[in-house]
């Protein structure tokens, strides 16, 4: 499954109930709303970038970390429900090896954005058998859509402030909520919070 394909891949019928997407859903109206900390996370790059360009080339990238830091958190909770006596373990290994993390994402963020600039191409590296994952991106990225990257980049970053709230405060108090979740309802909860961060961004353009 691509980057993008479990954010806008169809998906299986699901029981309704998702304790995920209730948890982000009941801070909406809160100041510590996963969007606002997107909003805020692009207007730091709007800042940063000195034109267009520049800041096309920086959602790029931001995208896919972003993307890549998602499929982290999905194994994390994964992993946590797969070993629940482990918890306080695994959640305090997740935070102190952020550091070394972040490297190894944007090293594969390198690679993977030498290919899209390549229109597809790559000589070999050791993200070959990934890269069609970010194929959706080389469209946009040839028509220098610049709106199809800040909508992106913004639903990417909800997502992930939204699953820092799922796992620092909804899990450790509600370990027992892990039961019913798989795969699947992990990525109808990427779903769903993408899909209403677009739509608010949409709604504030």
């Amino acid at each position: 499954m691509g980057l993008l394909g479990n954010i806008s891949g169809p998906l299986r019928k699901r029981p309704s109930s998702n304790p995920f997407t209730e948890y982000f859903e009941a801070t909406i109206e809160s100041e510590d709303f996963a969007f606002f900390a997107a909003l805020d996370a692009l207007d730091s790059i709007l800042k940063q970038a000195t034109g267009d360009e520049e800041l096309i080339t920086l959602l790029l990238e931001e995208c896919i970390y972003s993307a890549l830091l998602a499929t982290h958190n999905e194994n994390l909770i994964l992993g946590l429900k797969n070993d629940p006596q482990s918890m306080d373990r695994l959640l305090k290994d997740y935070e102190y090896q952020t550091t070394a993390r972040e490297q190894m994402i944007t090293k594969h963020v390198v690679y993977h954005s030498d290919y899209i600039n390549n229109f597809g191409f790559c000589d070999g590296c050791d993200q070959c058998r990934y890269h069609p994952d970010v194929n959706d991106l080389i469209t946009p990225w040839s028509n220098k859509d610049l709106n199809f990257f800040i909508n992106l980049y913004v639903g990417m970053c909800t997502i992930n402030f939204a699953f820092d709230q799922v796992i620092f405060e909804l899990i450790p108090n509600s370990p027992k909520i892990l039961v019913n979740m798989d795969q699947p309802r992990i990525q109808e909860f990427r779903l769903k919070v993408f899909e209403l961060s677009e739509k608010l961004y949409q709604e504030l353009s």
